[in-house]
């Protein structure tokens, strides 16, 4: 259901350098690698030549401009080489093709598996109504390389590249640098009238790696003039179906992680002569169409502004001439970041800690830059996946780290808005995915826990933007979204097992082992009495009532204040147990209850105020014994289990866990006793708000030092038992870390109507000094620490 991946960690001095690598049966001047210090050419490479394409039908010419990042290697030897761009032209013989795209990693051509990665077609051309391939070369086809050692510059041009039938032809000229550059501009002539239904020029990334190799690079930008619909996203297809994201954008501030570099893409177009229409100009994102990371995505231009849905109808003797750039952008000390380690450009997480912390001080910097990645104005799990809405509380408390003036604010507001106006049916329920097609539900359970978050998301964003007459219009649709949890038990009778305002799950939580779960925990059988949706439920009706009371509806508020007391009471007797000193997990629908100690629900308990100062005692005495059980049972420290652990007791049932997915049995594994990384700020909150800021504190840094700065938290989550760090999909959510660190250690609990809320501890003393700045309701506020208490500045 979620993403999984593996990054790079640590800190030194970028060294750019330039790679070429030729394998083949032809053309010994360019064959072997060249890639060490600043030696940017091997000596067999001529600086001129040019030969007809038909001499390297069988062989591959790759172009790489890369850049070393052992700046960000700590513990991974030998040096971490992020590839920023190559061209790979394959000389394909059976279909007279070319193919270009970028390298995914240092490793081996036959590593690549291009069959599985290469696009076949750049561009689409129609000509009377059939498709037909672009770029095939033929005997006149020449392709020429020219060398400048003096300015670290390689220029290819490859001419005479005709449709098969003639009725267009093209030739490309690619350019890279020792400086980051890549820059590739396509020439095409039409020889007859064409209709030209789609034309793309895109660099086709991988995103996926695993340890050791960092290659693999997601691309992220935040851009509030990218439109997406079904309508927009028809067309693209290689290995199944792609969708593609526009933007007017002509130049686009791209991210790339876990790396951290920045560039910028640059693109145009234009009709150098003839008679017909002037090609758009369009930033161009695409990637495959699936639920999770797409192995691949493309970064590019296309010529087609598919907001019209018309094709360009070209005429004979036009000229097109289409351009795409790339170019590092250089990782230089600035006053802001003195030590070279900027946040994310998307919004600063402006924290000033004191001079002894500078180092954890960069590394919560360099946390904030990684993962706060977007798609447009679109978050959630990482660009190359789909947003998932049950974590929606998440994006909205993580936007509210960031200071004044984050684009990423309003980039989440947008996102908001559209969910609403598309995820939201008529009762209310709230649907778990969005993807090209539009908002869906999966196959593996009713998921239901989008529906609390969706309000909570809202609240958040309301609170940090401080947009009034945004959260005007968005109200009715959050009425809705509360009337179906009121109707599914917050205000009704829906069980015999469970008592009045306790809400109850569409899944029914029998332990069978089929597909019918009921929240984020998608592979066990939550369901019916769903303590973790539960408590979500519970947080909404909080948030409800600051909202109704922000827009001046008093008689709503109080409504929602009498329920929340309602069903605080009914949810402490539905789950609570003084033997167990936690919370349940889940009642089914035959009133068999279930206790594994997942840690979340009872996390938030504490976090939304639902547990007394007895209670959270009980709870958090039990997760420092389910911690120590864990280390004596596996021989392990507090260093290895640098994460929180979904649930302390492994399951006993095999039923209670989808038994296709075989994980029964196996603890730590997946959501039995994985490691997911958005509980452990979950967990520092908690700690905080209970008075142990030093608990917060130590928490906070065991997961910066030995899991960010190991591997950048660029994985779905932690097997601590094996030190492994699982699953090809990056979860962007592991930002929740940060958001406990302001919540728990720092005590800061922004709100509507009640200001800026401290619950004040003793901090450490180390922290003396520290300074934080954010958004509160559109406008900064700073709090500094001063004689270990949180104070305004």
């Amino acid at each position: 259901m979620r993403p999984r991946g593996s990054g790079g960690g640590g800190v030194a001095m970028v060294v750019m350098v330039v790679v070429v690598v030729v394998v083949g049966l032809f053309g010994p001047w360019w064959q072997g690698v060249v890639a060490k210090d600043n030696h940017l050419f091997n000596s067999n490479i001529p600086a001129s030549e040019c030969r007809p394409i038909t001499d390297y039908q069988d062989s591959v010419l790759t172009l790489v401009t890369a850049a070393s990042i052992a700046k960000f290697q700590v513990t991974k030897p030998p040096p971490l080489v992020v590839y920023l761009s190559s061209l790979q032209l394959v000389a394909q013989k059976a279909a007279q093709g070319w193919t270009a795209n970028l390298l995914h990693n240092g490793s081996t051509l036959d590593d690549v598996h291009w069959e599985s990665l290469s696009i076949p077609q750049y561009t689409t051309i129609m000509d009377d109504e059939q498709r037909i391939r672009v770029g095939v070369y033929s005997s006149a086809s020449m392709l020429c390389m020219t060398t400048d050692r003096a300015s670290g510059v390689i220029m290819m041009n490859i001419s005479r590249l005709c449709t098969t039938e003639g009725s267009s032809c093209e030739s490309w000229q690619i350019i890279i640098n020792n400086q980051g550059l890549f820059h590739w501009t396509v020439t095409r002539s039409f020889n007859k009238d064409t209709v030209m239904q789609g034309s793309r020029h895109s660099l086709a990334m991988s995103t996926l790696s695993a340890p050791p190799i960092y290659g693999s690079q997601v691309p992220s930008f935040v851009d509030l003039d990218m439109f997406l619909n079904a309508t927009a996203f028809a067309g693209f297809y290689y290995n199944g179906s792609w969708y593609e994201m526009q933007s007017p954008t002509q130049s686009q501030h791209i991210l790339l992680a876990p790396a951290g570099f920045e560039i910028m893409q640059n693109h145009s177009a234009r009709l150098l002569s003839g008679s017909g229409p002037r090609p758009a100009s369009m930033f161009s994102y695409m990637k495959p169409q699936q639920d999770g990371t797409a192995s691949v995505v493309a970064l590019g231009m296309s010529v087609s502004d598919r907001r019209s849905g018309m094709p360009i109808r070209c005429k004979t003797g036009d000229v097109h001439e289409f351009s795409v750039s790339f170019q590092l952008l250089p990782d230089t000390p600035s006053a802001d970041a003195p030590t070279g380690v900027r946040g994310s450009p998307y919004g600063n997480f402006t924290l000033s800690l004191p001079a002894a912390l500078q180092t954890t001080s960069d590394t919560l910097q360099l946390f904030a830059r990684v993962q706060n990645l977007f798609a447009g104005w679109m978050f959630g799990n990482n660009p190359a996946s789909t947003p998932v809405l049950q974590e929606l509380a998440f994006f909205g408390w993580i936007d509210s780290l960031f200071d004044v003036g984050a684009s990423s604010h309003k980039a989440l507001q947008k996102q908001l808005w559209f969910m609403s106006q598309g995820a939201v049916n008529a009762s209310g329920y709230v649907r778990p995915r969005w993807m090209s097609s539009g908002f869906y539900d999966v196959g593996w359970g009713p998921l239901i826990d989008q529906v609390p978050n969706f309000i909570l998301a809202v609240h958040s964003i309301a609170i940090t933007s401080g947009d009034r007459a945004w959260l005007e219009q968005i109200e009715p649709t959050l009425d809705r979204v509360m009337g179906y949890l009121l109707q599914r038990g917050l205000n009704a009778t829906r069980s015999p097992h469970l008592p009045f305002g306790v809400f109850v799950s569409i899944a029914d939580g029998i332990a069978d082992g089929l597909h019918h779960t009921s929240n984020w925990f998608d592979i066990i059988e939550f369901g019916h009495g769903d303590a973790y949706v539960g408590m979500y439920a519970l947080g909404a009706i909080k948030a409800m009532i600051d909202i109704k009371n922000y827009l001046n509806k008093s008689t709503e508020t109080v409504i929602y204040e009498r329920l929340l007391e309602q069903c605080k009471a009914a949810y402490n007797q539905a789950y609570w147990r003084d033997d167990l000193g936690r919370y349940l997990d889940w009642i089914d629908v035959q009133g068999n209850a279930r206790e594994y100690f997942y840690t979340d629900h009872n996390h938030l308990a504490v976090i939304f105020g639902i547990a007394d100062k007895k209670q959270t005692t009980a709870i958090l005495k039990g997760v420092l014994e389910g911690y120590h059980r864990l280390y004596n049972a596996y021989h392990l420290t507090a260093q290895d289990i640098w994460a929180t652990p979904c649930n302390f007791w492994p399951i006993l049932n095999p039923n209670d866990t989808v038994t296709s997915s075989g994980q029964f049995g196996k603890f730590p594994s997946y959501e039995n006793g994985g490691a997911f990384f958005h509980s452990s700020g979950l967990e520092i909150a908690a700690w905080g708000l209970a008075g142990h800021a030093d608990i917060a504190w130590n928490t906070t840094l065991r997961f910066l030092l030995h899991g960010f700065d190991v591997d950048r938290a660029w994985a779905q989550q932690l097997f601590w038992n094996t030190h492994s760090f699982i699953g090809w999909d990056p979860l962007n959510n592991s930002l929740m870390v940060l958001w406990g660190f302001v919540r728990g250690v720092l005590g800061i609990e922004p709100t509507l109507t009640r200001g800026i809320q401290i619950h004040n501890h003793p901090l450490p003393a180390v922290l003396e000094g520290s300074r934080y700045s954010f958004s509160y309701l559109g406008l900064r506020h700073s709090v500094c620490v001063r004689q270990r208490f949180v104070v305004p500045c």
